[in-house]
């Protein structure tokens, strides 16, 4: 077999800066980046991230079987949980670690030591969907601006600027800013709507 010198390597293969030779695939903490047809540290090719569960490759789109499937754009690389200290949540959607979930799904941070902060379809437990920001979020209690109540629509607990009939939003901070079926002692009910004058 008959060796050269490249300046760079054929595509397929990767410059391994240890063994100095183009190689078929790279090990280690190096990725095998096709952009560049080098073994690095950091996926330089745009849009590419480092993911050991594709065999130390740089991809455009993580392994979604694997341990780790969602894209960090802050590191380059594929993980399996999104950095919390950048405050980002995992998008089963955009398969990706984002600021702002895909609209439709609402972001989840159950508190804030939380290691996995997700998007989900519907937010659980007490939480309700809120879209008042641009964004979909899970709250506890719906904004005060502008005034949301908290309504059961179903089997979703949303944020709604008016509630459903036959129920009222309770103007009370205190009580959390429901819509209730009746309104707490002291308060009274006022349908309010708008009129043309």
């Amino acid at each position: 077999i008959e060796s050269k010198r490249v300046i760079t390597c054929p595509d397929g293969t990767y410059a391994d800066d240890s063994t100095k030779h183009c190689e078929t695939g790279c090990s280690g903490s190096f990725f095998a980046d096709p952009g560049i047809n080098k073994c690095v540290q950091i996926c330089q090719t745009q849009n590419l991230y480092s993911d050991v569960d594709s065999g130390n490759k740089c991809v455009a789109l993580c392994n979604q079987a694997g341990s780790t499937p969602f894209r960090d754009p802050t590191a380059k690389k594929c993980v399996n949980i999104c950095p919390v200290d950048k405050k980002l949540f995992a998008d089963i959607t955009a398969k990706s670690c984002v600021y702002n979930c895909t609209p439709g799904t609402y972001a989840y941070d159950n508190s804030p030591t939380d290691t996995n902060k997700t998007c989900v379809n519907n937010c659980p437990g007490l939480f309700f969907a809120d879209n008042s920001t641009g964004y979909g979020t899970c709250v506890l209690r719906c904004p005060e601006d502008p005034i949301l109540f908290g309504d059961v629509i179903g089997v979703q607990r949303l944020c709604v600027s008016v509630c459903q009939t036959s129920k009222f939003g309770d103007q009370d901070p205190l009580n959390g800013r429901l819509c209730v079926s009746t309104c707490p002692s002291g308060w009274f009910a006022q349908n309010d709507g708008l009129e043309d004058v």
